[in-house]
């Protein structure tokens, strides 16, 4: 019976594994974890389902949180930073620091968890920057959005994405306008003309999987997903950007949430920070945005080009896009002003 039900877990958390790589972010997604952690009973299992529920936005629930707690000790190491994490964004602390049950914290790269062993263990020089992200992030977000206002009140913000209608648009003048720029990823490459996509940087917007060794030097930038400060990405590799008196903003959980309801897919990186930007403002006044696919008509076909700077990137199947070009629309009709449309 007990192989049997290994078998059974085994199998379900497979399936909702496989289902959450496809990009379902769903109930249905949801039910393949939940049967996998009845299967099984095990304690990695739990945590993979409230993953998930993360995932779609969800919060933990006092329920959740006891279950959580009850497990915590039979899980490894890196899970029980993961769980740390989780019981700390419920709580506000992590009633489990002491059963982390480790020697030593310099492989900690969790910025929540960072914050809850840091009475406990000597913090790195890099930790100690990692762990002002959690400490910081609210009065980051103050100032962001009071400089937000600012821009906003100026010459307006205009957020450029990478799609493949930005060659040979020759909105670079247009864009150089707007007292605010924001970029994403890779958004600049030999061939790219300044005349098409313009020449200023002023948010920087990143996705977790970013490993290309171009990060600029920029004062803002934004780590798009769910309220990433509680999550495991490559922390490492972000560091830097907190030099100079830089600031890493995550996005609001409720943000993200509303995202996945309407598109059941994790949204992309441009109409995640443009839902954070509403968020943040309230409206669309002020805004502009050019680099979008679903702002103009493009060809179909194997051979269609998605992103102007690397041309041999492909559109993720994980994203929802036609949702996304609906959305996109529906956010043109509410005062976001497209540069393609001038």
């Amino acid at each position: 019976m007990i192989s049997f039900n290994w078998f059974l877990g085994h199998y379900w958390g497979f399936r909702g594994r496989r289902a959450r790589a496809a990009g379902r972010y769903s109930r249905e997604t949801l039910r393949l974890y939940w049967n996998a952690w009845q299967a099984s009973g095990k304690g990695d299992d739990l945590l993979s389902l409230l993953l998930f529920r993360r995932d779609l936005g969800l919060d933990l629930t006092y329920q959740w949180s006891g279950l959580l707690s009850a497990s915590f000790n039979t899980l490894g190491r890196s899970r029980r930073v993961l769980a740390c994490s989780l019981l700390l964004e419920f709580n506000e602390h992590c009633s489990d620091r002491n059963s982390l049950n480790i020697n030593d914290a310099n492989n900690i790269q969790l910025p929540a968890t960072l914050h809850c062993v840091k009475e406990f263990y000597s913090l790195t020089s890099m930790q100690q920057s990692l762990v002002r992200i959690y400490d910081e992030q609210v009065d980051w977000q103050n100032s962001f959005h009071f400089q937000l206002c600012q821009w906003v009140k100026a010459k307006g913000i205009c957020v450029v994405g990478n799609a493949a209608n930005m060659t040979g648009s020759f909105l670079g003048e247009a864009i150089n306008r707007h007292g605010c720029i924001v970029r994403f990823n890779v958004f600049y490459a030999e061939g790219v003309l300044a005349e098409d996509v313009g020449e200023g940087l002023d948010v920087w917007c990143v996705t977790p999987s970013f490993k290309s060794g171009q990060k600029p030097s920029i004062k803002w930038s934004v780590l798009l997903g769910p309220e990433l400060q509680f999550r495991t990405v490559n922390w490492s590799g972000f560091v830097s950007l907190l030099n100079d008196d830089g600031k890493i903003l995550t996005v609001p959980k409720v943000v993200w949430r509303g995202l996945v309801k309407e598109l059941g897919s994790p949204p992309s990186a441009g109409i995640a920070f443009l839902a954070y930007l509403r968020f943040l403002l309230g409206s669309f006044e002020g805004i502009s945005v050019a680099g979008f696919g679903g702002l103009t008509a493009v060809s179909s076909g194997k051979n269609q080009v998605y992103h102007h700077t690397t041309p041999k990137h492909k559109a993720s199947p994980r994203h929802n896009w036609a949702g996304e070009q609906k959305l996109m629309h529906s956010w043109l009709a509410k005062g976001l002003t497209s540069l393609h449309d001038k």
